[in-house]
Parts: C-alpha cells; sequence; structure tokens
C-alpha cells in the first residue's frame, strides 16, 4: 500500500511528511491510535478523517478473501458472467450498502438492547467499525469494568 497516494485519496497529503518521517508503513497503518495521531502533531478534523479511513482498512483486514468462482460453467460459457471483481460499480455498491447495514445495525442495538450494550460493548464497536463510523466505534472499545462486590 501507498501511503502516500492513501493520504492523497483522503485530501491529506500534506501529511504526508509526518508519516514518513515516523516510519509509518502498511503494516503499521492500521494499528494507530488516537494518540499516535495526535503525537504525529495532526489537528482534530484530519484526526477523525483518518480515525474513519482506518477503521475501514481494519474491516478490509479482516475480512475472508471470497471464494473465487470457477473458471467455467454450463460448457465454459463464462466471459459474460459479471463479479464484484470485473465491475468495481459492483464492489462499491455493495460496500456502501454493507456499511449503511452495519450502521442500522450498531443503531437498533443502541435502542433496543442497552443492557447488551453496557455488556458487551465490543459488538456495537464491531458494527460501528464495518460501518466506517470511527468515532462511535471508538467510544465503544473500552474494557468492561471489573465488579466492585464480590457475593460469597
Amino acid at each position: 500500500m501507498d501511503i502516500a497516494a492513501w493520504l492523497r485519496e483522503l485530501g491529506l497529503e500534506r501529511y504526508e511528511p509526518a508519516f514518513r518521517e515516523n516510519e509509518i508503513d502498511a503494516e503499521v497503518l492500521p494499528d494507530l491510535t488516537e494518540s499516535d495521531l495526535s503525537a504525529l502533531g495532526l489537528p482534530i478534523g484530519p484526526r477523525r478523517k483518518l480515525q474513519k479511513a482506518i477503521a475501514a482498512l481494519r474491516g478490509a483486514r479482516q475480512r475472508p478473501e471470497p471464494a473465487k468462482p470457477a473458471n467455467s460453467f454450463a460448457g465454459g460459457r463464462a466471459a459474460g458472467f459479471l463479479s464484484f471483481a470485473s465491475c468495481p460499480f459492483l464492489a462499491s455498491n455493495f460496500e456502501k450498502q454493507a456499511q449503511a447495514l452495519h450502521r442500522r445495525i450498531a443503531e437498533a442495538l443502541e435502542q433496543r438492547f442497552p443492557d447488551l450494550v453496557e455488556t458487551r460493548p465490543e459488538i456495537v464497536a464491531h458494527h460501528y467499525g464495518e460501518a466506517a463510523i470511527a468515532d462511535k466505534a471508538i467510544t465503544y472499545w473500552h474494557p468492561i469494568p471489573e465488579p466492585t462486590a464480590k457475593v460469597s
């Protein structure tokens, strides 16, 4: 992955020297935290943009590779078959729909299952992360507090 090109796509190319000077590469990038971005000297706005983009990278990194279709079917007449890989519009549209679905799931969990949200915040964080809503995902990635009193 070309970090400079990725930053250009995000409109944040002015921060490329900071990434280069701190030796941030494709292996390190998905693990950057809010405090890492702050230490790079990025203002709040660009940090939020990067958090969303990094959350999307994490989601893409965790998804398994889709099964590849067989080279032929129906006597070898697969030439006209469309797949996500052969049509960027289909892939882009699918990704948008998947993100919207994850956002709706996270919102439904917050509204209808507050007990689950409190005991299993990582579930909500996962769905907001998959929806590329990093700021909300981050708020749910916190440790569950230990019980204060033990029952004997």
